[in-house]
């Protein structure tokens, strides 16, 4: 990595860290959200509007992509996890079938 990327990483990684200051002052949470692919308008807004509907004040969405998470959408919460990936599911599933190969 270049002096300058590094540079850049540590710029974005402040100014991360001062929106996470003047959202607490504002009472706005952050939602950090994994996606497979990137959300477009209509499903962030979506998102935005139900996670707001749980928290009960505004949220806004830190979007990363991961596409090891195959699809859905993982959402942490300030000390929430919601794990709505397929590649969770897919674990899931996995551990129920060797439980029942098991016990077989």
């Amino acid at each position: 990595m270049s002096e300058r990327e590094g540079a850049a990483k540590e710029f974005a990684g402040a100014l991360h860290s001062l929106a996470s200051v003047v959202n607490k002052a504002d009472e706005v949470l952050v939602a950090e959200v994994t996606v497979a692919l990137p959300l477009d308008d209509e499903d962030r807004q979506k998102l935005k509007q139900a996670l707001a509907s749980f928290a009960g004040r505004e949220v806004e969405i830190s979007e990363n992509v991961d596409p090891d998470i195959i699809g859905g959408v993982v959402v942490q919460l300030k000390d929430r996890v919601f794990l709505g990936s397929v590649a969770h599911r897919l674990g899931m599933l996995r551990e129920q079938i060797a439980g029942g190969v098991e016990s077989a």
